[in-house]
């Protein structure tokens, strides 16, 4: 499970204006960018526009920015292809491990269930690796020991 936080916070151009950013977890993104440097071309003073080198300084970090942002979901695409390969080495393979602990009706915590068997198949959700054994699937986090079926 992952948290992410929201919150806006006022972020101050060379032009001495404010615009509200909203981050998510993550820091300034393209379109608070986009809005940050629009806010300064509108507020600019016209008898001492922002230079030229300013401009391009600007736009050299925005496709900076971009870059960065196509190799994380890059890297992301790749380990999840890593993982799921990892799931499919198990195909076949007898398993011990557990279901995730649960809550009852009352917020307490009740422990996993212990699951043994061979496992049937692999899928990808939620950012990890569920295998499945029997018509149980279980995160292959869990898995506390693997042998090979004779």
């Amino acid at each position: 499970m992952s948290i992410v936080t929201s919150s806006t916070s006022p972020v101050s151009s060379s032009a001495g204006t404010q615009v509200e950013r909203t981050t998510g977890g993550g820091g300034v993104g393209k379109s608070d960018f986009l809005r940050l440097l629009t806010e300064q071309l509108r507020h600019q003073d016209p008898l001492n526009p922002m230079e030229d080198k300013d401009m391009m300084a600007q736009l050299a970090q925005f496709s900076a920015l971009e870059e960065t942002q196509a190799m994380r979901t890059s890297l992301d695409k790749l380990a999840a292809g890593d993982q799921m390969a990892q799931g499919a080495s198990f195909l076949g393979k007898s398993v011990t491990g557990t279901t995730p602990p649960t809550f009852d009706a009352y917020g307490s915590a009740v422990a996993g269930q212990a699951i043994t068997g061979v496992v049937t198949g692999a899928s990808f959700r939620d950012g990890q690796v569920y295998l499945k054994v029997g018509t149980t699937e279980m995160p292959m986090t869990y898995v506390t020991s693997i042998e090979t079926v004779p």
